[in-house]
């Protein structure tokens, strides 16, 4: 029993010692490199906590992913041609990854988690994994400036949509949309944009569709498209964003070929290829119904209809497809499909029920919504039709309203004849006119030869895009300023549209170009901002004894200056206000030295006594606070100098100190800032007897003390980075 009972000891005692040993971590965890196939490792402290180990995981299995899953996607292939699923694209693109859990281990001090890629965990409508839902990890996983802000978009989309018990709230949804894009999350950039937009402000929402275009975001490409004027500009954005992925610029630049748009003749089997590509992209987009049709999209909606499988189009119309809806509810004469289409933001759907309502204001309400959908898109059939019922009430305003339709990419032939016939000046479609006979016939020549080069390149660049060797860049002869710029032909197929076969370069109307310096610019919370400043200044001085002459009040001197500060603004889209505070070097002009002078001295000193100003240099600081709306900025001016120069034209200068208050206005263009000032000046200043000084010629003041005052004009130029 004795025996038993130390065997029994000796067993406990062994098992304690061997829980008490610190166990070995594992190979993965140590290395971080796992062997398994498509692996990540992802390490937090444990303060950080599990969630974080995770997302570290998910961040090095997206960065190993990036080229390996884009080789699986190549290498499948039918026929010659690539037939993987889209949403493996999707992973190569850094967005929702799906993924299991193979492995944890804590130390201490760290915890490790090993996961492994799985495509058929991908998450439906790319929300953030189970594990994220919560919206402090949320918080955390975005404040992690590792993880390139990805997670800042899923927090964003809580707050714009809503979820986690959450009242919607754009305006912080913004904030985390911004964030995303500021640390590399390129969805973050377009939805920012999206929210910017809606809120009127086209300009402050092109910055953020720009920056994720030119950093390879596709959609980006296609929002950006939506908002610009230069018909070729908006094909080179498509093409941009086919050759990124994105399915409607595929879709769009499909239909340019099939309408023979933009200097180019139609070309059915390049749209079917286009459209093609699209539908492998997005199998219930756009180009799904514009493939329905067997040739190319006709003004007749009702005879487009008529064309398409209404199976089909049901189908679409099911996953949302707008257009299909409206083209379905067109075919059956429902209105309920019209209002989905409507209500999924249609520029065809607003359209089509405008032409059933009886009331002309809910007529015009629904146009208004048509013309400005259908300018981001591929219709605008809704703003001729708008600029028909104001012709008789506000004809300005109608001409508007058929310049934005005749000038368009994507233009309605009829918008322009209906210009044309109240003035040939107003045809802002320069291939359109040209069948007017609005242009001579030196113009047509130059037109054609522009027409042909500027075809040949976008044919070529489509080429690529549909070959899959695009450099996305597209050639294009510059735009004359002779005329104005519009969207120009469609094809010889297609005779409700295109009156010739090979057209001048793209046009828009005159002024709505918008050169490099009027490019839209990221708002910004704080900016270093210079300025220089040049006008005329006046001094009110009183009688100074041993003078010549009093001073007049209305003579001016030239005064300058030069600033160099900061700018704290509240950064919004169009109106924002800003404090600057910044310090300054100015010069001044005070006064003719020849009227400094004793009354003693004889005629011939006077004669010998150099010519000048006296003038004074100062160093100061000052403030500016104001408001900018869109472009034009408007603010109080407060600043301080104190005179450090002591002697000017031989004689000493009697300016000691300058405070002055004022207002400034003016207009920033990109970084360039350009506008005026008036600032009321009060000086302080020496007067009192002169006296030779000693060992010199010069004359200098005693220290007497008074004040006076003047004002200053002044004509700015600056800068804001």
């Amino acid at each position: 029993m004795r025996n038993l009972s130390i065997f029994t000891l000796t067993l406990l005692l062994a098992s304690t010692l061997a829980h008490a040993a610190p166990s070995q971590a594992p190979q993965w965890a140590e290395s971080g490199i796992c062997q398994e196939h498509d692996c990540a490792v992802g390490q937090a402290s444990k303060e950080e906590g599990q969630m974080s180990a995770l997302a570290h995981a998910l961040q090095n299995l997206r960065l190993s992913l990036s080229s390996n899953v884009q080789a699986e996607y190549n290498e499948k292939t039918t026929d010659g041609k690539s037939s993987a699923d889209s949403r493996v694209k999707i992973y190569a693109g850094m967005h929702n990854i799906g993924y299991k859990i193979l492995d944890r281990y804590e130390d201490k001090k760290h915890i490790y988690i090993k996961i492994q890629y799985d495509p058929n965990k991908k998450l439906a409508n790319d929300d953030p994994a189970p594990e994220f839902r919560e919206l402090e990890n949320l918080e955390k996983l975005c404040d992690d400036t590792t993880l390139n802000g990805y997670y800042c978009v899923g927090l964003g989309n809580k707050y714009h949509k809503g979820e986690l018990e959450l009242a919607p709230n754009p305006k912080l949804a913004l904030k985390y949309y911004k964030k995303a894009c500021s640390l590399g999350t390129l969805e973050g950039c377009v939805l920012a944009g999206q929210i910017i937009e809606s809120s009127d402000s086209p300009k402050g929402a092109q910055w953020y569709f720009s920056n994720a275009c030119k950093n390879g975001y596709g959609l980006g490409c296609f929002k950006q498209a939506g908002n610009e004027n230069l018909a070729r500009k908006k094909l080179e954005l498509y093409t941009r964003g086919c050759t990124l992925g994105d399915d409607r610029s595929c879709a769009y630049l499909g239909e340019v070929y099939a309408l023979g748009l933009a200097n180019l003749r139609a070309n059915p089997a390049k749209a079917r290829e286009l459209y093609e590509r699209a539908n492998a992209q997005n199998p219930y987009g756009d180009a799904a119904v514009l493939a329905l049709l067997d040739s190319a999209p006709s003004l007749d909606i009702a005879k487009d209809a008529t064309r398409m499988d209404k199976k089909a189009l049901r189908d679409l119309c099911e996953h949302n497809n707008a257009r299909a809806c409206a083209y379905l509810g067109q075919l059956g004469n429902s209105n309920d499909l019209l209002q989905k289409s409507a209500m999924l933001d249609s520029a065809l759907g607003y359209y089509l029920l405008s032409l059933r309502e009886s009331t002309h204001q809910t007529r015009i309400d629904m146009l208004t919504h048509s013309c400005k959908l259908g300018l981001a898109s591929d219709f605008t059939k809704g703003c001729e039709a708008l600029g028909d019922e104001l012709l008789s009430s506000d004809k300005p305003a109608a001409q508007g309203y058929y310049q934005a339709s005749c000038g368009h990419l994507f233009y309605e032939k009829s918008a322009c004849q209906k210009l044309y016939d109240i003035d040939p000046k107003l045809c802002n479609n320069e291939s359109v006119c040209l069948s007017f006979g609005a242009l001579d016939s030196t113009d047509d020549l130059v037109a054609d030869v522009a027409g042909a080069t500027s075809a040949v390149a976008v044919s070529n660049a489509a080429d690529a895009v549909i070959d899959g060797k695009s450099g996305v860049n597209m050639p294009a002869p510059k735009p004359r300023d002779s005329i104005p710029e519009s969207a120009s032909q469609d094809s010889p197929d297609s005779a409700n549209r295109n009156p010739i076969a090979t057209e001048s370069t793209p046009k828009m109307s005159r002024g709505s170009h918008v050169p490099g310096i009027f490019q839209a610019r990221e708002p910004k919370h704080v900016r270093l901002i210079g300025e220089i400043a040049l006008g005329a200044h006046s001094m009110d001085y009183p009688q100074i004894r041993d003078m010549h002459k009093y001073l007049e009040h209305d003579e001016f001197f030239f005064m300058g200056n030069a600033k160099l500060g900061l700018e704290i603004s509240t950064a919004k889209p169009t109106f924002s206000l800003f404090v600057a505070p910044y310090v300054q070097l100015s010069y001044a002009q005070l006064f003719d030295a020849g009227d400094f002078a004793s009354k003693q001295k004889s005629e011939k000193d006077d004669d010998e006594k150099d010519e000048g100003n006296v003038s004074a240099l100062m160093f100061g600081a000052g403030l500016q606070a104001g408001f900018q709306y869109k472009i034009w900025r408007l603010y109080a001016i407060a600043d301080y100098g104190v005179n450090f120069s002591r002697i000017s034209n031989g004689v000493s200068v009697p300016l000691r100190d300058m405070f002055g208050i004022g207002v400034g206005t003016g207009v920033e263009l990109s970084f360039l800032r350009l506008g005026m000032q008036y600032i009321h000046n009060f000086y302080s200043y020496n007067t009192g007897s002169i006296y030779p000084n000693r060992g010199g010629a010069n004359l200098v003041l005693d220290s007497a003390s008074v004040r006076s005052s003047g004002g200053v004009f002044l004509l700015t130029i600056g800068f804001g980075f």
